[in-house]
């Protein structure tokens, strides 16, 4: 008998949009990979329209979307040097807390994962016990019972703060295929985690001939032999990846965005359950821990997400890794107030040299110069697209920002452009002459 869920509204209209959106229009690439999009837009407007291109095609989809708390989620920023009061800047809207809304809108998403999903792909949908139980029956409804393959629950180390009951210190990944066969590296490394250290005092007796420590076990007539120094297999619950590795600024890997995942958790399921030159997709991309994980890792990658903060926050990451190319690409939208940028250009015998001579834009607190300007890039112009060259941001450990880039080796004849973004993820861009 199939499961279906119920919410107001669900009989109304196609599950999925019947006609494919419009194209989005690519604005910004750094070096060639046809396959590594970061796109700002709405994620059903970019599933729909990845469909075209990529259905059946995705091995390993990750979505951490927003879990319904009822809540907006923020960040702190430092004004340029971080020697000046910081002001918080919102990140996301979290307050679609009316069950039957938020089925309503994940419900859609879901069935446009389930298309894009490979015959062996997996989806790992990130949420906690606010929306999960629903979420698992939907997941039941558009893949089928049978397509569940397991939990995970991902404790991120957080302390308990809660007085009237229980604190909820964990969060819950649920693990669907495709088909009735998927990806699963169960040697992989990263599946292991020491044994407890009773379990080696009093089970780890022996030693072989290169000095390795074991146990061995008979079940069933049949041997078994652990060694020591592999440790144990990883379950279902994972205490070993802690969310400080992303929340705090004293770990490199934080930026600053709320809910930013650690990259140990996200390397971890695509190292179980990709393949290296695998295509994997994050269609909540948040901060980028997936695309940053996928790029580390060798796999190609989708990544969207509707907040022009997250993008920004995300193409700033990507820039920090060495070789990492990608295309940006946006949809239409109602056209934001838009930082206004003044740069020039100076040729000398061994190349050119940009300056940004003045900036300005709408900050969260009124109008605003350099204080407010958050990363700029020297690059080429390739009809409309910026295609980047050299590229310098803000962080939250390198808060000096140089407005002089070092002398460039360009190719001749091509047009050269600065493009700046300010701290709300705002792009301007400027052609130069000199």
């Amino acid at each position: 008998m199939p499961v279906e869920l119920r919410w107001p509204g669900k009989d109304d209209r196609p599950l999925l949009p019947e006609e494919p959106p419009e194209a989005p229009r690519l604005t910004e690439r750094r070096g060639e990979a046809p396959d590594n999009l970061l796109i700002h837009g709405d994620n059903l407007r970019v599933g729909s329209w990845l469909r075209g291109a990529y259905e059946g095609k995705v091995e390993l989809i990750y979505l951490d979307p927003p879990f319904a708390t009822g809540t907006r989620f923020s960040l702190t920023s430092a004004l340029g040097d971080g020697t000046r009061a910081a002001f918080e800047i919102e990140a996301y809207d979290d307050r679609l807390d009316e069950p039957g809304l938020f089925l309503a809108s994940l419900a859609p998403r879901l069935a446009l994962a389930h298309r894009l999903l490979a015959p062996e792909g997996l989806l790992f949908l990130h949420l906690d016990a606010r929306a999960s139980h629903g979420a698992k029956l939907l997941l039941d409804e558009i893949f089928g019972p049978r397509s569940f393959r397991g939990e995970i629950i991902w404790l991120p180390g957080n302390g308990a703060k809660r007085r009237s009951f229980f604190s909820l210190q964990h969060q819950t990944i649920l693990a669907y295929s495709r088909g009735d066969s998927w990806v699963f590296h169960e040697q992989d490394p990263s599946l292991r985690e020491p044994f407890a250290p009773g379990s080696l005092k009093s089970h780890f007796r022996h030693v072989d001939d290169q000095g390795r420590r074991f146990r061995r076990r008979v079940v069933n007539g049949k041997e078994y032999i652990y060694y020591a120094d592999e440790g144990r297999r990883v379950g279902s619950v994972w205490a070993d990846l802690p969310a400080m590795a992303a929340g705090s600024p004293v770990v490199g890997e934080s930026t600053g965005y709320p809910t930013q995942k650690p990259l140990a958790l996200l390397e971890r399921i695509l190292l179980a359950c990709s393949r290296p030159g695998a295509l994997v997709a994050d269609l909540c991309c948040g901060s980028g821990t997936t695309l940053v994980a996928a790029q580390r890792l060798g796999r190609r990658w989708l990544g969207c997400d509707i907040g022009a903060l997250a993008v920004h926050t995300v193409r700033k990451r990507l820039l920090d890794l060495p070789d990492a190319p990608f295309s940006l690409l946006r949809f239409p939208s109602a056209p934001p107030s838009a930082p206004s940028l003044r740069a020039s250009a100076s040729q000398g015998p061994e190349g050119v040299q940009v300056s940004v001579e003045d900036f300005h834009t709408e900050g969260p607190r009124g109008p605003g110069g350099v204080e407010l300007l958050d990363a700029w890039s020297v690059g080429l112009l390739e009809g409309d697209v910026f295609v980047e060259q050299w590229s310098v941001s803000r962080s939250r450990k390198r808060r000096e920002l140089p407005l002089r880039s070092p002398v460039l080796q360009l190719p001749e004849g091509k047009r050269l452009a600065a493009q700046a973004y300010d701290v709300l993820g705002r792009p301007c861009l400027q052609e130069l002459h000199g």
